[in-house]
């Protein structure tokens, strides 16, 4: 079967994550997952203990001294982005905006610096084709220099548009005095930041999409497709918000907002696509009922056990990507005109995104934790090929090195995707029952902080795979950014939940959270 070796090829950035085929042998996990859950819980415990003297304490709450944080109702990150939906706050002062914006700009404007890097490399002529060396090899396919190229400048450039957008913001929320037309300089900025995101998807297409190249990849290419829609939206929708505050200075979102009515269409289009493209893959490629019977007889069960992870992955994806279909659905009706509660379908959608988000995350983990490699490996069915000499046991001891980062990476991920799940389905019932309250508000602000801490720990997992040597640099820049965006949404969040947590039913002080794309990927 020609495609049987495409379940075997390693993924990478935005990934399934699952290794090449192994040289494994499948034995108790339980060592390889013990320390990245020992440490999880005991960090996790740490800032639950936190959260929770905080929210049994209001009045201690009230009586500390955090400017912004306790005596202003946070309005919202500057600017809120949920799929094309931009939600502006009022200009007010807001020490937990304030120092998460200042952290993720330095790590957005370190990711823009490594862009370069990797531009230096990947534009290169020379590091492509069949006669150069491993070391500076980035593909044999001449053919994916451009696109690579292309990525990395307009990666590069989307990374300085998203440090400015930060410093915008934080110019407002670290001081008292108001800025004239800041809503008018972010929203342009935005709209630049996402038209560089577009291209940058739209720009590897053409390396990981055609079927013909050494480097296909049908999971990465349906990821790009999900990317040109989420940032073709937004962009839609800064254009439109644009055109209001610089125009017309008009705070409040009109019913009909043509831009992002016109984005969420496209959007939701581009996620049905995808969402075709992972039942496609699954049903005609990566589950066991497409595989030719002769094959499967002499199958390990460690192949087995990947393509039914694989299946696992690609189902859990189609889930994934129809339910932000149908969060951009409903969210078009809304922008387009239609009267009644759209808020309540987008975020119960969005909220059952994260959850096939999870299972994504969790089909992985099937692998990437519980199968350590060892020096015997099963070559066709009940025969065994053992190697125990020293120097193979030194690389199997690496090779289970990268195997911890890449399960603390997974794990991180599946807990993120819970902890995003919770929040919005949190909101969507203050929505659906109209009682926007703080009881309400506390859970979903208190699951986005535990958002927030599970994706630095993803994004940290990654750096230590990803950071080290030159030809990864690009990946190394997008997982230094991530780390800034976690910091950014966990300090907003815990701003968020100090200031509705202990207060019951009474309204809601603070602006929902908001989660980007990458809150919706394992």
């Amino acid at each position: 079967n020609p495609f049987l070796c495409l379940l075997l090829v390693p993924m990478d950035e935005e990934n399934d994550g699952l290794l090449s085929q192994a040289e494994v042998t499948p034995r108790a996990g339980w060592p390889v997952l013990r320390r990245p859950i020992q440490a999880a819980a005991i960090l996790g415990a740490a800032l639950l203990l936190l959260v929770g003297l905080t929210l049994a304490s209001p009045s201690f709450a009230r009586s500390a001294r955090l400017s912004g944080i306790l005596q202003l109702a946070d309005k919202g990150i500057y600017p809120l982005i949920r799929g094309g939906t931009r939600i502006y706050g009022e200009d007010d002062e807001d020490d937990a905006v304030c120092v998460g914006h200042v952290l993720s700009s330095g790590a957005w404007l370190a990711a823009a610096a490594l862009k370069i890097h990797a531009a230096v490399v990947e534009c290169d002529p020379s590091r492509y084709g069949a006669n150069v060396s491993q070391e500076r090899l980035v593909t044999e396919y001449r053919g994916a220099r451009p696109g690579l190229c292309a990525r990395d400048i307009m990666g590069h450039m989307r990374d300085l548009a998203q440090t400015s957008m930060l410093l915008e913001g934080a110019a407002t929320a670290c001081g008292e005095d108001k800025i004239e037309n800041i809503r008018c300089t972010t929203a342009v900025t935005n709209t630049l930041r996402q038209s560089f995101h577009a291209s940058r998807f739209a720009s590897e297409l053409d390396v990981y999409c055609p079927l013909e190249t050494n480097i296909f990849s049908l999971y990465l290419c349906i990821n790009r497709v999900e990317g040109v829609g989420w940032a073709l939206d937004a962009m839609l929708a800064g254009i439109s918000a644009s055109a209001r505050y610089c125009g017309t200075k008009e705070k409040r979102v009109p019913q009909l907002d043509v831009g992002s009515c016109v984005g969420e269409i496209f959007g939701g289009a581009a996620y049905v696509a995808a969402a075709g493209m992972n039942i496609w893959a699954g049903a005609d490629f990566e589950c066991m009922s497409a595989q030719d019977p002769r094959d499967l007889v002499n199958l390990t069960q460690k192949e087995k056990d990947r393509i039914n992870a694989r299946c696992a992955l690609f189902s859990s994806g189609a889930a994934r990507t129809f339910a932000i279909a149908s969060s951009k659905v409903t969210e078009a009706a809304g922008h387009c005109g239609a009267s009644g509660n759209t808020a309540c379908g987008r975020s119960m959608a969005l909220g059952a995104a994260a959850l096939s988000g999870a299972a994504e995350a969790m089909s992985i983990m099937r692998l990437e934790c519980i199968s350590p490699m060892s020096c015997c490996k099963e070559t066709t069915r009940g025969k065994f090929v053992c190697d125990c000499t020293g120097p193979a046991i030194k690389d199997i001891r690496k090779a289970n090195q990268v195997l911890r980062k890449r399960c603390a990476r997974f794990t991180g991920s599946m807990l993120k995707e819970l902890a995003v799940a919770v929040s919005l389905l949190s909101e969507g019932a203050s929505e659906c029952t109209k009682q926007d309250t703080s009881n309400f508000a506390c859970a979903s602000f208190v699951s986005g902080a535990l958002a927030g801490y599970f994706f630095l720990v993803e994004a940290i997992s990654r750096t230590t795979i990803r950071c080290k040597e030159d030809l990864d640099r690009f990946f190394c820049s997008q997982d230094i950014g991530f780390i800034g965006e976690s910091v950014d949404l966990m300090t907003h969040a815990v701003g968020a939940a100090l200031r509705d947590c202990g207060f019951g039913s009474t309204p809601r002080k603070s602006n929902w959270l908001s989660y980007g794309r990458r809150f919706f990927l394992p």
